[in-house]
């Protein structure tokens, strides 16, 4: 157990009836809210564990109990966590020093298209992926098992805020160079995973689209702790060429290579 657990059990010994408790600058607590770069995960999960101890709290550094804290405590639903497998949890934490500079494990996906998919139709992609548990999650450091998991925050994904961005391109010829500078400008942000989805799609449109020879792209970066590369390559496409409105069973000639520096790439031409 760590400081935090020890210092509840003999609370709940020595004070079994105390309401009012100030666990503020208390360096049990600070550990606890260092092994989160998202403070308010930090704070909601420092808050459930101390009153999951003490139920009968009324105010928790002097902050009063929410009647959303008091419905958690009574039905006792708090965010779903998933523990991760152990090659999972190497590539979420990382297993190379910081000097190393070693580029985060995510897989890009480039899907090429004569039109761009419409924001909408790509918000819908968004919303058939967080049906599961892994594209609706983020990473968190568990402070008493001190591992890494998924946690749900389907309740907090902004699908235009946190997963969706629009990049817009003068010609097909920028597509490329454009994947590898957010291949290169996303590894800081990507380590640091601060309560955010480990996924997100950007939407690259040719402004000349429809010009003969002219394509734009989807682009979409996913942690490789949310599945291996082949599987998601595989199903990618399959998203996007059966929406509602295509016909049954249509398929797109599809024709792949590698591979861009320096995530695990891969192109593939959808053609309408």
């Amino acid at each position: 157990p760590n400081d935090l657990e020890v210092f509840l059990d003999e609370v709940v010994i020595k004070f079994p009836n105390v309401q009012y408790l100030s666990l503020m600058n208390n360096p049990c607590v600070n550990e606890i809210l260092r092994l989160h770069s998202n403070e308010f995960d930090a704070l909601q999960f420092y808050r459930q564990f101390v009153l999951k101890r003490l139920p009968q709290l009324l105010a928790l550094d002097f902050s009063e109990l929410t009647p959303e804290e008091r419905a958690q405590m009574t039905t006792g639903q708090t965010r779903e966590t998933r523990s991760l497998s152990f090659s999972s949890e190497v590539m979420i934490k990382g297993s190379f020093p910081p000097a190393a500079h070693v580029w985060p494990p995510y897989i890009s996906i480039v899907l090429y298209f004569a039109v761009c998919p419409s924001e909408e139709t790509v918000r819908e992609v968004c919303g058939t992926l967080m049906f599961y548990h892994r594209f609706r999650s983020t990473a968190i450091k568990d402070p008493v098992t001190k591992k890494w998991c998924f946690m749900d925050i389907l309740d907090k994904i902004d699908i235009d805020r946190d997963i969706l961005s629009t990049i817009q391109l003068s010609s097909c010829s920028d597509i490329l160079p454009t994947v590898d500078a957010i291949n290169n400008s996303s590894s800081s942000e990507e380590t640091d995973y601060g309560g955010k989805p480990l996924w997100r799609i950007y939407r690259l449109v040719n402004q000349q689209e429809g010009v003969e020879g002219q394509q734009s792209a989807v682009l979409a970066r996913i942690h490789h702790s949310i599945g291996d590369g082949i599987s998601l390559i595989g199903i990618m496409p399959k998203l996007f060429t059966h929406l509602p409105g295509s016909e049954e069973g249509e398929d797109s000639d599809v024709e792949s290579n590698s591979t861009l520096h320096p995530s695990h790439s891969t192109q593939r031409d959808i053609s309408n």
